[in-house]
């Protein structure tokens, strides 16, 4: 068994992690560096190349004698999300709080765990926007979070997709496909979920508006205060609620937007 260690940019950290389980690793474990990043040590059973992760120069090192696994496991606390959800690993079972919905994650398989801020935001999100009987897609589901989250919170159809064929794996339970909002048809959808970032958002704008139904809703998730402006600007929606990440989070100054398309706007 090896460890590789290196420090990443926050902004980079579910890239990196779901990077890191494709070339094999056993096991991820984040800490934060306050002003340098996140550093990641991921468990291999030999040395193997990081691809484009090289730049953040992996030290390799053999693990002490520690059942890393369970040190690892520990490390995952249930979380409470909002008002409604309670995030929790499968290997976990502390019974669900009264009021709260039980959120079944796998943070060993994919990005989106619901441990990191950008997350949690359009999972409170989800909460103000799902109504009961929605139609919801879900871009960018990464793991399927935010799928399983929409369909506890009422969602009758949910469909999701991505363009990493790798980060799809833990999802393949769900309704998903390799892809982005361009393949569905236009007005399909009461609500709509992106949980990536500012970039992707603008460079999708034209679809994530044009599949919400007129009335309908669209989360806007992944981006840091500093493109709020940007992103508002972009697509141009009235502002139902703009949520922000709490400083205690180890990566703070997130934002999250509630949008909603006019009655009257048509689905082109």
């Amino acid at each position: 068994m090896r460890i590789a260690t290196f420090v990443v940019p926050a902004g980079e950290l579910d890239l990196a992690i779901a990077e890191l389980y494709g070339f094999g690793t056993e096991g991820v474990q984040e800490t934060e560096l306050p002003g340098q990043g996140i550093e990641l040590q991921a468990w291999f059973a030999n040395e193997v190349e990081l691809g484009w992760l090289e730049r953040f120069g992996p030290k390799w090192a053999a693990p002490p004698d520690v059942d890393w696994t369970e040190e690892w496991r520990s490390g995952w606390a249930p979380l409470l999300v909002g008002e409604r959800l309670f995030v929790v690993p499968d290997w976990r079972n502390e019974p669900t709080p009264e009021g709260r919905l039980r959120l079944v994650v796998h943070p060993a398989q994919a990005s989106g765990s619901g441990y990191h801020a950008p997350t949690q935001l359009a999972l409170e999100a989800l909460e103000s926007a799902v109504r009961a009987g929605d139609a919801l897609l879900d871009v960018g589901t990464g793991s399927g979070i935010l799928s399983r989250a929409a369909l506890l919170l009422g969602a009758k159809k949910v469909i999701g997709c991505d363009i990493d064929e790798v980060a799809l794996a833990e999802a393949r339970d769900l309704p998903v496909f390799v892809g982005s909002a361009r393949a569905m048809r236009s007005g399909a959808f009461d609500c709509v979920v992106a949980n990536v970032n500012a970039e992707g958002l603008l460079a999708l704008r034209e679809d994530l508006i044009r599949v919400v139904r007129p009335g309908g809703r669209l989360v806007l998730a992944g981006f840091k205060a500093r493109r709020l402006a940007d992103v508002r600007s972009a697509f141009a929606l009235p502002v139902i609620q703009e949520l922000a990440s709490a400083q205690e989070l180890a990566s703070a100054d997130w934002r999250c937007l509630i949008l909603q398309k006019a009655e009257g706007q048509a689905s082109k």
